[in-house]
C-alpha cells in the first residue's frame, strides 16, 4: 500500500507489531510513514509502547468513529495581487528623481543644515546622524549616484552654472575623498547592524523551540498514541504495520474527519477526548510546545546566507577603514568606526556559534523522531499549527455541557 513502510528489512531491536482482529473495515489515515530500515535506534519509535493505549473500549470507539465510507472532495483557494504604486517624476537636475525626493524629505524633516550633515558624515558623528529621520534613505541615495552624474555636476560647476543645494552638498562630500568607503560604513551601521541583532534574536527563538520539542514528554507520549491509532485504522489485508510516522504530518490530524455522524469532528477531537479521559499527562503538550509558535517565521537558509554576507561585508569595511588617510577628517571617522567594527565582528562570531548550537539541537531532535530534512522550519511550522488546533479543541471540550449537547442532538 502506498505510504506504508517496507517490512523486508526490520531491525531486530524494533518491537513486533500486534495484529488486530477488526470486525469491519475502517477509514485509513494517509500519513507518510518511516521505513523500519530508516529508524534511529535511539528514537522514540524504537521503544514505542502502543499497548499502553490499547483497550477494547477505545478500539470500539475507533471502529465506530472511522467506519469505512466514501471520501469527500476538498476545495481550493486563490490569491489576489495588489497594484504597484507609482511615484511622480522630477526634473531640472542632474540627480535622479529618487535622489531629489530623498533630499526633499531631508530638508523638510531635519532641523540641520547641509553643512552640518556634511560634517557629521565626514567625521562619523553618529549622534548627529542618528537624529535625522531620513538618514538611511539619504545615505542610500548618495551611494546610488553614479560616475556619469558626478561628471555632469563637475561640468556644470566648471561652466559656472548654478547648482542646487543637494548638488553642492554632494560635491562637498566628494571633494574630501573616500566617500564610497564612508557610505559603506555608515550604511552598515544604520541598516545591517540592526539586522545582526534581529538574526541573533531569531536564533534564540529557534533554539528555544527546538529544545522544547526535544524535551516535551507530552509530545513523546502523543506520538505513541497516534502510532497505535494509525496501525489500528490502517490494518488490512494489503497493508503493513507502521513503526513510525513523519512528525511533519502531525498538523494533518485535524483534517482526518470521523465518518460516524453521531461522533462528528476530526481525529483531533477524538484524541483530545481520549487524553482528557485517560491520559491527562499528554495535555501538557500545549504548554511544553509554546515556544514553537514564536519560531514559525524563522528561515534558517536565509539566516545562514545573511551571516555569510555579514562576514564578507565586514571584511570589506576593514579594508575601507585601512585605506583612509591618517589626516582629518578621515582620522576622526576611523576613530569612530573602528570600535563599531569590532562590535560588529563579535556579533557575527556570536551568530556563527549560534548556528552551531542550533545544528546540535536539531540533530538531537532528528535522532529522537528519525527525521529527515536540512532545516527544522517545516517541522516547527507543522507543530505550531497542531498546537493551535489542539488548544482550540481542548478549550471547546472544557465548556460545560458541550459534549453532552452534541450527543443529545445526534440521537
Amino acid at each position: 500500500m502506498p505510504g506504508m513502510p517496507d517490512t523486508a528489512r526490520i531491525p531486530p531491536w524494533l518491537k513486533a507489531k500486534k495484529k488486530y482482529d477488526k470486525r469491519r473495515a475502517t477509514r485509513p489515515v494517509r500519513w507518510q510513514m518511516i521505513a523500519p530500515s530508516a529508524m534511529e535506534r535511539r528514537s522514540v519509535w524504537s521503544r514505542a509502547d502502543e499497548a499502553r493505549f490499547d483497550s477494547p473500549q477505545f478500539q470500539a470507539q475507533l471502529l465506530r468513529a472511522f467506519a469505512a465510507k466514501q471520501p469527500r472532495a476538498g476545495g481550493s483557494t486563490g490569491a489576489t495581487s495588489l497594484p504597484t504604486p507609482t511615484s511622480p517624476a522630477e526634473a531640472s537636475s542632474v540627480f535622479s528623481k529618487d535622489v531629489l525626493q530623498n533630499f526633499d524629505i531631508l530638508t523638510k524633516s531635519a532641523k540641520v543644515s547641509y553643512d552640518e550633515i556634511a560634517r557629521a558624515t565626514l567625521t562619523g558623528d553618529m549622534a548627529s546622524l542618528s537624529h535625522i529621520k531620513s538618514i538611511k534613505g539619504l545615505l542610500a541615495s548618495l551611494q546610488k549616484i553614479n560616475e556619469e552624474e558626478e561628471l555632469a555636476l563637475r561640468e556644470r560647476q566648471g561652466q559656472g552654472a548654478p547648482l542646487q543645494p543637494p548638488e553642492l552638498f554632494y560635491l562637498q562630500l566628494v571633494d574630501e575623498g573616500h566617500l564610497s568607503e564612508r557610505l559603506r560604513c555608515l550604511l552598515f551601521h544604520f541598516t545591517r547592524a540592526e539586522v545582526l541583532d534581529q538574526a541573533r534574536k531569531e536564533q534564540e527563538v529557534v533554539l528555544a523551540a527546538l529544545s522544547a520539542v526535544v524535551s516535551s514528554q507530552g509530545l513523546t507520549q502523543l506520538t505513541q498514541l497516534l502510532l497505535f491509532i494509525l496501525n489500528f485504522l490502517n490494518e488490512g489485508p494489503t497493508s503493513s504495520p507502521a513503526y513510525g510516522f513523519n512528525l511533519c504530518d502531525i498538523d494533518k490530524i485535524n483534517s482526518v474527519r470521523m465518518t460516524d455522524p453521531a461522533e462528528g469532528g476530526t481525529l483531533l477531537d477524538l484524541v483530545v477526548r481520549e487524553c482528557q479521559k485517560s491520559h491527562p499527562d499528554i495535555l501538557n503538550v500545549i504548554t511544553e510546545l509554546e515556544p514553537v509558535d514564536k519560531a514559525t517565521g524563522a528561515d534558517e537558509k536565509n539566516r545562514k546566507s545573511a551571516i555569510q554576507s555579514f562576514r564578507a561585508e565586514i571584511t570589506k569595511l576593514e579594508c575601507d577603514l585601512d585605506s583612509l588617510p591618517d589626516a582629518e577628517p578621515h582620522r576622526a571617522f576611523s576613530k569612530t568606526m573602528l570600535p563599531l567594527l569590532q562590535e560588529w565582528t563579535q556579533k557575527v562570531e556570536l551568530l556563527e556559534r549560534g548556528e552551531g548550537e542550533i545544528g546540535a539541537e536539531w540533530e538531537r531532535l532528528r535522532v529522537k523522531f528519525s527525521l529527515k530534512g536540512e532545516t527544522p522550519k517545516p517541522l516547527l511550522s507543522s507543530l505550531a499549527t497542531f498546537r493551535g488546533d489542539f488548544k482550540k479543541v481542548m478549550d471547546k471540550n472544557k465548556r460545560p455541557g458541550s459534549r453532552k449537547k452534541k450527543n443529545e442532538s445526534a440521537c
